[in-house]
C-alpha cells in the first residue's frame, strides 16, 4: 500500500499533430473534450485513466498489484483501475507531453473505435474477475 497520497502513477493529455485544418471525422474536438473535461474531471474525483502511452507508474506500485495486466488491449484502463482499487493515486498531468498520430481516414477511425469498443469490454471483464477481488490476479511481473 502507498505511504502516502502523492501520485504513484501519472498520466497526461495525448496531443494528436496529424490532426487536419478542417477536421472532418471531429477528431480534434472528441479528444478535446475528453482531455480537457473528462479527465481533468475524474483526476479532481480521484479516478483518473492511464488511457494510451505516455503514462509513468512507480514500480513499486505495479508490484504491489502483481504487474502488468496481460491483455491484448485495454491493460492501460486495467492497470489504472487495479491500482486505484487497492489505494493507489493516479494523477492526470494537463499538459503536452507527448504527441501522437490520430487516425487519417474514415477507416482508420472506425477500426480505432471498434478496437477502443473490445477493449472497454476486455477491461469490464478483467475488472469483474473473482481473481481480481481474491488478490489473484492475471498480471505480468513488471
Amino acid at each position: 500500500m502507498p505511504e502516502s497520497y502523492l501520485a504513484q502513477t501519472l498520466t497526461q493529455l495525448q496531443c494528436y499533430y496529424n490532426v487536419p485544418n478542417h477536421d472532418p471525422l471531429g477528431q480534434k474536438s472528441e479528444f478535446d473534450l475528453w482531455f480537457s473535461v473528462y479527465e481533468p474531471l475524474n483526476d479532481r474525483l480521484d479516478s483518473a485513466m492511464c488511457t494510451g502511452s505516455g503514462f509513468v507508474v512507480r514500480r513499486s506500485a505495479l508490484e504491489d498489484i502483481g504487474g502488468w495486466p496481460q491483455a491484448a488491449a485495454g491493460e492501460d484502463v486495467m492497470c489504472s483501475s487495479v491500482l486505484s482499487n487497492n489505494g493507489w493515486k493516479v494523477a492526470f498531468i494537463r499538459e503536452d507531453l507527448q504527441f501522437g498520430l490520430a487516425p487519417n481516414s474514415l477507416r482508420s477511425h472506425i477500426r480505432q473505435r471498434m478496437r477502443w469498443v473490445c477493449y472497454i469490454h476486455s477491461a469490464c471483464v478483467y475488472l469483474q474477475s473473482p481473481d481480481i477481488h481474491a488478490g489473484r490476479c492475471c498480471l505480468r511481473s513488471p
